[in-house]
């Protein structure tokens, strides 16, 4: 039997939780990094500058209808025909909205879902260290920073609707240097 008593072992704050949140966000840039490399293809690029081609034009197309019966409408020459081509517009433009609504729920949404759920996560850590904090500010104290730490050292994931490509982008701190994938 040893006269030297045990002392404890000293260990960084809460290191269960900031194991937990690395090993999440591991998993969410795995994630996001599935889905850049899906909207860095050939094919997707071509689906998505598609489908925003198309919709340009029907909305030129809409607008450029809406503009004649305008002009109509200012000379004094509207008539009975005009009110249902007016009708007619309105409807087209309310089935171009539901297609696009369609289109974004069915094949863009499941690609961007990655930003989405990576912000959340940011998000719900931060507030969960913060929550803790107030709970127990003795124990926690310096949790919400050290979070924020954590959390600063994963790569920027967002979603450019321009180019319907998912980003995965790392930063450097000191530089402020953008480095893509």
């Amino acid at each position: 039997m040893s006269a030297v008593p045990k002392t404890k072992t000293e260990t960084k704050p809460d290191d269960g939780r900031m194991g937990k949140l690395r090993e999440a966000g591991k998993r969410a840039i795995d994630a996001a990094l599935t889905s850049m490399e899906h909207t860095d293809t050939v094919g997707w690029q071509k689906l998505y500058a598609d489908h925003a081609a198309d919709v340009a034009q029907q909305r030129r197309d809409l607008g450029g209808r809406m503009t004649a019966l305008a002009a109509g409408m200012e000379r004094g020459m509207f008539g009975e025909d005009d009110e249902k081509a007016l009708g007619d517009i309105k409807k087209a433009s309310t089935e171009l909205r539901a297609a696009i609504d369609h289109w974004n729920r069915q094949t863009v949404e499941p690609v961007r879902q990655c930003v989405y759920d990576f912000d959340d996560l940011k998000r719900n850590a931060i507030e969960d260290a913060r929550s803790a904090e107030q709970r127990e500010p003795l124990l926690n104290k310096g949790l919400a920073d050290s979070v924020k730490a954590v959390l600063s050292q994963l790569p920027r994931v967002t979603w450019d609707a321009e180019t319907g490509r998912v980003l995965v982008e790392t930063v450097d701190e000191t530089t402020g240097e953008v480095t893509a994938g």
